[in-house]
Formats: C-alpha cells, structure tokens, sequence
C-alpha cells in the first residue's frame, strides 16, 4: 500500500506549507539559481489554492484519525525532511550536480502533486457520493412530512410531486418538492445544508419563469417559493426572508416554516 494514499488535508496544508517554507529558504542560501526556484513556488502556489478551497470538508471528514493513519503521515514527513536536506545543501555542490539534483527534486516533487492530486479527487468522489445521498434523505424527509395532510403555509394542495419535471426540448428543470391546487403551486428547493453557493435567489427565480413559460396549464396560478434544508447558513435565512422566500427547518419533532411577507408571482 502506498504510504502517502490516505493523506488528510491538515497533513497536505502542513506538508506543503512546510514545502513552500523550506522552497525560501533555499532561495536565500542559492540566489544564483532564483529563476528555478520561483519556477517551482508558483507551481506549488498553484496547487496550493486549489487545495486550501477544499480544507473545510477535508478536514471535517478526516479529523479522527486512526493510528495506522498517524503512523503514515510520520512516515510522509520523514521522506520530507530527507528531500528538503538534499536540497539544502544544494549550494555548496558545483552547477552540474546541482543541476542534476534540482531536476531531479522537481521530478520527485512533480509526481508528489499528482499522487496528492490523485487523493483529493478521490476525496472529492467520495465526497459527492455522500452529499447526493444527504441531498436524497433531505428531500424524503420533507416530502414524507407534507404529503400526508398536504398543507403548507395553511393552505390545503390537492397534489404533492418530489422531483417533478417542467421540460420542453431543449430546456429542462427538474423541481424537488412541488404542491399543486387549483389556484396555487408552492416550488420548494431542498438542501442538506443550505449555503449561499448552493442556495441563490436569482436562480429560484430563474425555476419559477422556466415554470410558468413551460408548464402553461397553470399560467394562472399564483407560484410561491420556499426553501426547506435540515439547516441554514447563518444569515442565509434571514436574506431568504427580506426576498420573500419562505423556510422550512425541522427543530426536534416540529417543522418550523417561516412565511411572513412570503412573495406571490
């Protein structure tokens, strides 16, 4: 088994803040050779802000780490300290050995970056596998909990759709939580989490005129907005509010739905 296969983002974020640290300091002691040496920084800089995006849910997943984990992490910073004591002492060695040396560091460092790389997006699979399915969950459980009675902001829906589509070739929306009556169509957006990346108001708005342009047997009834997730953003629901977008959260057992002001298009 590779011993860097399940690095963590804490131990990336350190090990190449440490790769960008011992990077200067080889800079100061090897001016001569400053052009390669700044070749290499922007390359891992680079990488770096790919990386530091991701370093919320990295850590999240990965924060209970096990010994076996540790262990190769230990192993990782060993190799480490090794390569940047090599180049260290770089200077002291004539042009033709460092030049061979440096390339041969940067061949080392190069293929670092894409088992790394090769981990993230392992990572980042994984991870979408289990948003879908918190996505999933999220809209049966609202959708479980409405369909029985029907009723929403106190009015009374003859039908409940989960994933309905509105589609007219080539535009297609797909619309998680839909209630209908003859007078009223609530849309629902659902998140796991809602955050303002995820959750956008000129796009709910975009589904409610993708809504009322396609789906024309009910080009006259009234359409509100709501957004239902197991939990908001701080502030997120706030915005929604002043915009006229109703929530929908549960609190224990109870559902707690927000509607004052709610917006009629």
């Amino acid at each position: 088994m590779n011993a860097h296969e399940n690095l963590t983002w804490d131990n990336l974020k350190a090990m190449f803040a440490e790769t960008r640290e011992r990077f200067n300091k080889t800079e100061q002691l090897i001016q001569e050779n400053a052009r390669q040496m700044k070749e290499t920084d922007l390359r891992i800089e680079k990488q770096w802000q790919r990386w530091e995006k991701e370093k919320t849910e990295y850590w999240q997943r990965w924060e209970n780490q096990n010994e076996e984990y540790r262990r190769k992490r230990e192993i990782a910073d060993e190799k480490l300290d090794k390569l940047f004591a090599k180049l260290s002492n770089l200077k002291e060695k004539e042009n033709a050995e460092y030049s061979r040396q440096r390339k041969e560091a940067d061949e080392k460092l190069d293929k670092r970056f894409a088992e790394i790389s090769a981990n993230i997006e392992k990572l980042n699979k994984e991870y979408g596998g289990i948003s879908k399915n918190n996505g999933d969950m999220a809209e049966n459980f609202f959708f479980n909990a409405f369909r029985k009675d029907k009723i929403f902001m106190g009015e009374k829906y003859d039908r409940i759709h989960k994933g309905y589509f509105s589609s007219v070739d080539p535009y297609r929306y797909e619309y998680d939580i839909v209630f209908f009556n003859g007078t009223k169509i609530a849309i629902i957006e659902v998140k796991y989490k809602a955050n303002p990346e995820n959750i956008v108001y000129d796009e709910l708005l975009k589904r409610v005129v993708h809504f009322k342009k396609y789906a024309k047997e009910y080009k006259d009834h009234q359409i509100i907005l709501g957004v239902a997730a197991m939990s908001f953003k701080s502030g997120l629901a706030t915005e929604l509010h002043k915009k006229g977008v109703a929530t929908i959260h549960p609190v224990g057992k109870k559902m707690i739905i927000y509607d004052k002001d709610v917006k009629v298009y």
